[in-house]
């Protein structure tokens, strides 16, 4: 066939095929065809009917070149890896589309760098150098981790297909430095950053202009205050103390304050949600190692469903939630184990009378420890429900 790449032993990519070129794809097992060209490129649906008079499946995703969005790449891996593992042509005008998206997601699943991209397009004959459109696409999409929720959904569907895929870190190049990124695209270590990251990252964050003066306030005023009291600013404090009004705020960073601000100045108010949480927290030994990616299961008024899944961290994040100035001290970490050993034993909450019974606690020092109550303070920070 006529400028065709084998891509895997399942998808072919190539540019738009003649009735010569159908005919053969037919004869070699093809099943489906991927039309990835936009509507102002498909010139009377010649391909479409003559794939359909072959009997083969047409699949049509228009993809603007310049206008890529998620919806488009979702419908793209959703039909080349969704299902069935019958052999796949994709096509646009120049083949570079399908490669593009396809270079991307193995980039994602293998943890490669965007270079590598480059280079690997490079041993298909192709190349994104000079395409400022699918260059802006592979920015975009990769740096701003966009594709990973897309790419680990197929991966759930499709085990089979897919080595299990690194949800801690992946790489981002800017200037021959190599960052680290966690899942979501935000820098792993806080201390790695460097202004050039803060650059780097702008693009791929909907921010078409160059850091400004006052773009630097913002992201220095961010980490300022991380490093001075180990927390992430809320953006009512960033934007009170940089004097900005939400409207300018979002002229500085379109893809918000999380996504955009924080992520330029090299942090996460996930990271900087537990570090607040940490800092009045003696962490008994033996603690469970903590591990960002874990989810509890709670109910609507925030206590935990299965009390298995408590750990020492999931009673530090209802502390900060419940907003407990003294933290959590040995007096808080005695009685939250002496109800979870309780429980255990029992299969029942202790009464009130029976816990400060037990640790001969008067009910004075009881409120002064759990302010929010025996069953919405200890209770619940202890991963248990009475009802």
């Amino acid at each position: 066939m006529r400028n065709a790449k084998r891509f895997d032993e399942r998808i072919t990519i190539g540019v738009v095929p003649d009735s010569e070129d159908l005919k053969q794809l037919k004869d070699l097992g093809y099943k489906t065809l991927v039309d990835l060209r936009d509507e102002e490129e498909i010139f009377g649906g010649l391909v479409e009917k003559r794939a359909l008079d072959l009997g083969l499946k047409y699949v049509k995703i228009p993809i603007y070149r310049d206008k890529i969005t998620t919806e488009f790449v979702t419908q793209f891996y959703s039909c080349i890896y969704g299902k069935g593992s019958a052999l796949i042509y994709c096509f646009s005008r120049f083949g570079k589309r399908p490669l593009a998206f396809l270079l991307l997601f193995d980039a994602v699943t293998q943890l490669k760098s965007l270079a590598w991209i480059y280079k690997e397009a490079a041993k298909f004959g192709l190349t994104f150098y000079g395409d400022i459109a699918l260059q802006s696409f592979l920015i975009n999409f990769y740096n701003t981790g966009c594709v990973e929720p897309i790419v680990k959904s197929i991966q759930k569907l499709r085990p089979d297909l897919f080595k299990k895929m690194n949800s801690v870190q992946r790489v981002y190049e800017y200037k021959e430095k190599v960052y680290r990124l966690d899942s979501e695209g935000f820098l792993f270590n806080f201390n790695d950053w460097d202004e050039n990251f803060a650059i780097g990252m702008a693009f791929g964050s909907g921010m078409i202009q160059d850091l400004t003066p006052r773009h630097w306030q913002v992201i220095h005023f961010i980490r300022k205050t991380y490093q001075e009291l180990g927390w992430c600013p809320l953006v009512f404090q960033t934007c009170k103390s940089q004097k900005l009004n939400i409207k300018e705020f979002e002229e500085l960073f379109p893809t918000g304050y999380l996504r955009g601000a924080c992520r330029l100045a090299g942090i996460t108010y996930k990271e900087g949600f537990y570090e607040k949480g940490m800092r009045k927290v003696k962490i008994p030994e033996g603690a469970a190692a903590f591990d960002e990616n874990k989810v509890y299961e709670v109910d609507v008024r925030g206590f935990l469903v299965n009390f298995t899944q408590w750990d020492e961290h999931f009673a530090i994040y209802k502390v900060h939630e419940l907003k407990m100035a003294i933290g959590l001290t040995e007096e808080h970490w005695e009685i939250i184990y002496y109800l979870r050993q309780y429980y255990g034993e029992n299969g029942m909450v202790p009464t009130i009378y029976r816990m400060c019974e037990d640790n001969q606690l008067s009910l004075l020092e009881l409120e002064h420890l759990f302010a929010d109550g025996y069953h919405r303070g200890a209770v619940k920070i202890a991963g248990l429900r009475v009802r």
